[in-house]
């Protein structure tokens, strides 16, 4: 089967929802938001961090490292990684917070059980006007249930691993990819989710961006990255961009 991408565009609420496969396997349509308009204008992204203190700089590192080298196979690149400016600009696309707290620094109010970070505030070009864009976090604190009782299940090296591949996923929504497993014919068992779409591609079972194939992996061999339908899906949704 030629394996392709399967995106969406609409606004992010956790990184995991329980799920599970079905032994049914499906050749579906991919589905993006409707217009390029909600899209990225531009195919160097420059991302920013709102922490930079000493305790975060070996994780901002790290995950600098792992997110560009992915994004890199695309036509779409993710560069800079300095200090974020003091208010949201033309010059930080995508605002990130490392944030581990009990409380929550973008509803005002206490994090509510099952709605914790990580997570993207903004996907598309409005991640520019969000601050933050993303929050990541380091450390499992104030996280959803699940998430915790994952990371209970990985050794040092795993939890890692783990935590590289919430990151990707995260940026995965913040250039504008919704969950794969969200089409009517995924074979993936999930919570509904709905967004405005057109047909972009197909159904790509390995996608870091499919819920049940994430919440599956084996992080003690390594983390999640990007499939070869992944960067087909995000070179063809961004080729409006590309240079003839």
């Amino acid at each position: 089967m030629n394996k392709k991408l399967f995106l969406l565009f609409t606004v992010c609420v956790s990184l995991f929802y329980s799920c599970k496969t079905s032994n049914q396997a499906s050749e579906t349509k991919t589905v993006i938001l409707d217009s390029n308009d909600k899209l990225w204008d531009k195919l160097n992204l420059n991302v920013c961090w709102l922490n930079q203190g000493a305790d975060t700089k070996k994780f901002r590192e790290q995950i600098e490292a792992f997110v560009s080298s992915n994004f890199d196979k695309t036509i779409l690149k993710l560069r800079g990684w300095k200090a974020c400016k003091n208010q949201p600009n033309q010059d930080d696309d995508i605002r990130v917070l490392i944030f581990d707290g009990s409380d929550s620094p973008f509803f005002g109010k206490p994090v509510v059980p099952g709605e914790g970070h990580p997570r993207a505030l903004a996907f598309g070009k409005k991640s520019r006007q969000t601050n933050p864009a993303l929050i990541l976090t380091m450390n499992f604190t104030a996280v959803q249930p699940f998430l915790v009782d994952q990371a209970s299940k990985q050794n040092g090296t795993g939890k890692l691993n783990l935590l590289l591949s919430i990151a990707l996923h995260e940026f995965g929504h913040a250039v504008g990819l919704y969950h794969e497993n969200t089409h009517p014919d995924s074979d993936c068992i999930h919570d509904p989710e709905t967004a405005p779409r057109r047909a972009v591609t197909g159904f790509v079972r390995d996608s870091f961006m499919n819920r049940c194939y994430y919440r599956k992996a084996t992080y003690s061999n390594g983390p999640v990255t990007m499939s070869q339908g992944d960067i087909e899906g995000i070179n063809k949704t961004y080729s409006f961009l590309a240079t003839p």
